[in-house]
């Protein structure tokens, strides 16, 4: 149940132009497409009615119900990852992925009916299956496979999980080895330990038995078996980026502009040959033997020859560049800089595309933004990575604010310069204009002439950055950028002059009373109100989420929303994904980009408002919608007995990713509720929080109606 807390509260809060013609240089990312299936749109209460129903029924033995228990949980987990927007469906790489299925599955047709594969969104390299057929893979294992058979062997094995009920297998082990554990002995962490192993045990059984049956299923087809040991080699060393190529210490130089050798490794930790030391602690066999066993199977059998394609060698290589493709974007959202400058090197020396390029200068703008505002930025474990990814970390972990910024600087303007017209690299050149002088660097410093490395007495590392504008200091555009950018900061700093000042102190004082009295006057007319989340809790029994009894809630927060807004004359339109048709696949794909620059903005709360990562995609949303205005609002609601130290820690685990403003002490009575509502404009990034608060009582529909209508009258007061 620990696992299912932990993904629940992710999945809550989760939840160009160009002028290159070669391959992904005009990008896009992976949308969902065609009709939306059933088990996307379908409310989980419905699809799980029956269990549901004898759950609450009473007339269940114990081990029964904490089974059904089980079962209703996680599928109710697996729904919201599948409506958070991490789940692909009826796009490029789902349907080849579904045709190399049916391919597997032709000897089979009872079974193929049983069986649905989808792409995951993440850059793990993974695989996994659920109860009801559902198989995800990663586009981080795309991105890494060879050939289609390697895929093909990938499914085959995940259908075993299917098959033969290894999800619930499992549960029962671990429930029968809980059940026998000493329960006077449970807190001696000597056997906790033991009890895990036994787990982890069983479920590496659980594995060999998927690659066994995994492997017969895959020698009934035409597939090579050429490279199958091998692909254990991408699971070993999955820790590592889609490539582990020599990252170029020249790649940013110029004339006079080069790094001071020190910032680079003479010396890098060398890959382990055994990443997998505790294999009693790990639920997978240790690679190296499942690598041996397939071969001694495949030896035994004596197969050869064989196609590394039965669907197409063309496809494979399309979905496999589109999953490399989403690899940079996914370390940008979730602010992995490090990483997303490395894969986007790498795609930009493979294909030299506007893509890698967007997404490598995007990567070097939050560095510099973050490091200005000395926000979020972590100190690298060096002697923990491993790969050439070092040397990118070394250089990040080596270069100031000041660095960065210029480096930052350079790399936009020419890349702006060969691609005038597009403007999401127009919108972060323009934005580190005014950086340049949120880094502290002086007019001095930025230098016309060059310095070079042999006619200074200073030391190069001291002085080298400043030689990273010289050429854009003699180009009269840049120039006037410039001189626009240090206007830009002359005004903010008039601002947080101002705001120093008595009169400032005091209109700043009347602001933060309006905030607190919810009395802010925003005067705007029409908003979209996206998903609305509702989380109930009951921490007495230890199952901590209600999942019916949230979804009914969410459903009437939604009613109590539109009531209000009708009341006030705000128009409004609700997205929710539980109330889509079929053929509303956009407003699918529209949740998801909302809520992951939602989540963006968040997360990069402590600096200036900047361009999203996918802001084009935003613009667009903003257009079809007819506003900018966007509101997320939720309740989270807590029963449990008094003082409960559980309540207090599951609800940290929820709202502490939620939103960066302070919350008081939560869940310390009976009942507790706590309510939030953000408005965000989607234009420039800016966020208003309107109801931030904690509520020592019960979810009553009359407190909801209370707090909505204080957070609506805000947004069209004016």
């Amino acid at each position: 149940m620990k696992s299912l807390i932990y993904l629940t509260s992710f999945l809550f809060i989760l939840i160009s132009n160009q002028a290159s013609a070669q391959y992904a240089s005009d990008y896009k990312p992976l949308k969902c497409e065609g009709v939306i299936p059933d088990e996307f749109s379908t409310k989980s209460s419905i699809k799980y009615q029956f269990d549901i129903a004898r759950l609450e029924s009473g007339k269940m033995k114990k081990e029964e119900y904490e089974k059904k228990l089980y079962v209703v949980a996680s599928n109710f987990e697996i729904d919201k990852m599948i409506k958070s927007g991490l789940v692909l469906f009826n796009d490029p790489v789902s349907n080849y992925l579904n045709e190399v299925c049916n391919k597997l599955l032709e000897s089979d047709p009872s079974f193929n009916k049983a069986v649905r594969v989808y792409t995951l969104r993440s850059t793990a390299v993974n695989a996994f299956a659920t109860d009801r057929g559902s198989i995800f893979v990663t586009l981080g294992l795309l991105a890494r496979l060879e050939n289609e058979a390697q895929l093909a062997f990938v499914l085959s094995h995940e259908m075993t999980h299917v098959k033969e009920g290894h999800v619930l297998k499992l549960f029962e082990e671990s429930s029968r080895i809980d059940k026998n554990a000493d329960e006077k002995k449970v807190v001696d962490e000597s056997v906790f330990d033991k009890n895990l192993i036994k787990k982890n045990q069983y479920s590496q059984e659980l594995e060999t038995e998927a690659d066994s049956d995994g492997l017969r299923r895959f020698l009934k087809t035409d597939y090579s078996t050429d490279g199958l040991p091998e692909m254990m080699d991408v699971l070993k060393y999955g820790y590592l980026p889609f490539k582990n190529e020599v990252f170029d210490t020249n790649y940013f130089n110029k004339v006079h502009y080069s790094f001071p050798y020190g910032y680079w490794l003479t010396e890098m930790n060398a890959l382990s040959e055994d990443p997998e030391t505790e294999t009693e602690y790990n639920t997978h066999p240790h690679t190296e033997i499942r690598k041996a066993e397939l071969q001694k199977v495949i030896e035994e059998k004596g197969k050869k020859g064989g196609a590394s394609y039965l669907v197409s060698e063309e496809k494979f290589r399309d979905i496999r560049e589109r999953a490399k493709n989403e690899i940079p974007l996914l370390h940008l959202q979730y602010h992995e800089l490090p990483e997303a400058i490395y894969t986007s090197y790498l795609l930009e020396k493979e294909k030299g595309s506007l893509h890698a390029k967007k997404c490598l200068a995007r990567a070097l703008y939050l560095r510099a933004k973050l490091m200005n505002e000395d926000a979020g930025i972590e100190i690298y474990p060096m002697d923990e990575i491993e790969g050439e990814i070092q040397q990118v970390y070394a250089l990040l972990a080596s270069m100031d604010n000041k660095e960065t910024t210029t480096l930052a600087m350079d790399y936009l303007w020419n890349l702006h310069n060969d691609f005038v017209s597009d403007p999401e690299i127009l919108e972060m050149t323009e934005d580190l204009f005014e950086e340049i002088f949120n880094a502290g660097i002086e007019e001095e410093d930025l230098l016309s002439k060059a310095i070079h490395r042999d006619s200074t007495k200073e030391d190069w590392e001291d002085v080298y950055w400043k030689n990273a504008l010289v050429q854009e200091m003699q180009d009269e555009k840049f120039l006037e950028a410039l001189k626009k950018g240090e206007e830009a900061y002359q005004k903010d700093q008039d601002k947080i002059d101002f705001y120093q000042s008595r009169k400032g102190r005091k209109e700043l004082e009347e602001k933060v009373k309006a905030q607190r009295n919810y009395n802010r006057k925003f005067g705007i007319k029409d908003i979209v109100v996206v998903d609305p989340m509702y989380l109930k809790l009951d921490v007495r029994n230890g199952n901590y989420f209600l999942f019916k009894e949230s979804e009914e809630s969410k459903e009437n927060l939604g009613n109590i929303i539109s009531d209000i807004a009708q009341r006030l004359k705000l128009k409004h339109q609700i997205l929710d994904v539980d109330h889509l048709n079929k053929n509303e696949t956009r407003k699918f794909n529209d949740i998801r980009f909302v809520n992951e620059y939602f989540q963006e903005q968040m997360n990069l709360s402590e600096i200036s408002t900047s361009p999203g990562l996918h802001q084009r995609e935003i613009d667009e949303i903003t257009k079809r919608y007819g506003t900018s205005y966007f509101l997320w609002t939720g309740v989270i609601s807590a029963r449990q007995s008094i003082f409960d130290a559980k309540g207090k820690r599951v609800a940290s685990l929820i709202m502490l990713p939620l939103l960066p403003y302070a919350l008081p002490t939560l869940f310390g009575k009976e009942h507790d509720t706590f309510i939030f509502a953000v408005l965000l404009d989607l234009k420039n990034g800016r966020r208003s929080p309107l109801k931030i608060q904690y509520i020592d009582g019960k979810d009553s529909d009359q407190m909801l109606k209370v707090h909505m209508y204080e957070a609506l009258r805000q947004i069209v007061n004016e």
